[in-house]
């Protein structure tokens, strides 16, 4: 995925998100983490997001927001969970952006 599809995704007004990638660049890494630091904040339209991707970009990037072993943040009814080495997905990571107080 480019980092300009990328950017455009997340900061349009589209309420619910999937996106999947192989492999994410590190410039698609650093979107990501200020899209987390913005969703937590309420500076996003989305209610729901799904980030995945195989390899362990997402897991360190979470781990640099939260420190290590980390697998929630939260800001009020927004919460950012992070889901690694699923059973039936064993490569892959997800990072579920999600508001409670819909």
């Amino acid at each position: 995925m480019l980092s300009d599809d990328l950017s455009l995704l997340l900061d349009s007004d589209i309420h619910s998100l999937c996106l999947n990638s192989d492999s994410l660049r590190q410039t698609c890494v650093d979107i990501i983490k200020d899209y987390i630091k913005r969703f937590l904040d309420g500076k996003t339209a989305q209610k729901s997001c799904r980030i995945s991707s195989s390899g362990g970009l997402l897991r360190y990037l979470f781990e640099g927001m939260g420190g290590r072993g980390e697998t929630l943040l939260t800001n009020g009814s927004r919460k950012v969970f992070l889901y690694d080495g699923l059973e039936e997905t064993p490569i892959h990571c997800f990072i579920d952006a999600v508001d409670d107080g819909l």
